[in-house]
């Protein structure tokens, strides 16, 4: 991925080999939010190669076992702490695309170009937003299903409004 030119910020085992090229400085905030190491390093028992790799050790407050987080982004762009929050957030990430895969009708394709499952996508990620927007809350598979059989005539206004339920209450 590096090689790619793609960021990354993963768990690792604390048994992780690597040589420590350089301290970085961790903040007293970023102290007081658990994080007790910050460095550049190279990877393995044979460090040849410095990539610009960084490790950022946490002991989140109220845990014993530290968690150590290995990432090629640069200092200057994210500083130990933002990495710890991009690791947090991974499980709301996560969740997200559960969610998308479970609601948007991928298993046909309209389109097989690029450009045609790109428009589908973004029409079924629109219609999940409005949904949300009038519901207050994510819209379920059903009515993603409602919505198509709408759009393909099987169903009229009035079953649709049966699935989708009561609009939320403007203030």
């Amino acid at each position: 991925m590096d090689d790619l030119g793609f960021g990354f910020v993963v768990r690792m085992q604390e048994k992780l080999v690597f040589e420590e090229l350089e301290k970085l400085p961790v903040s007293h905030e970023e102290k007081s939010r658990g994080v007790t190491q910050h460095v550049r390093i190279s990877l393995g028992r044979r460090a040849l190669v410095d990539r610009g790799w960084r490790v950022v050790r946490l002991v989140p407050p109220g845990r014993s076992e530290p968690i150590l987080l290995l990432t090629n982004l640069k200092p200057h762009d994210l500083g130990a702490w933002e990495i710890c929050e991009i690791y947090r957030q991974r499980w709301s990430i996560e969740l997200f695309f559960r969610w998308l895969k479970c609601t948007l009708p991928c298993r046909h394709w309209l389109a097989e170009s690029q450009q045609g499952v790109t428009v589908q996508v973004y029409c079924s990620l629109i219609a999940a937003l409005l949904l949300s927007a009038r519901s207050g809350k994510l819209p379920t598979k059903r009515q993603m299903e409602a919505i198509r059989y709408r759009m393909l005539g099987w169903i009229d206004d009035e079953e649709l409004s049966a699935v989708l339920g009561p609009a939320k209450k403007q203030n």
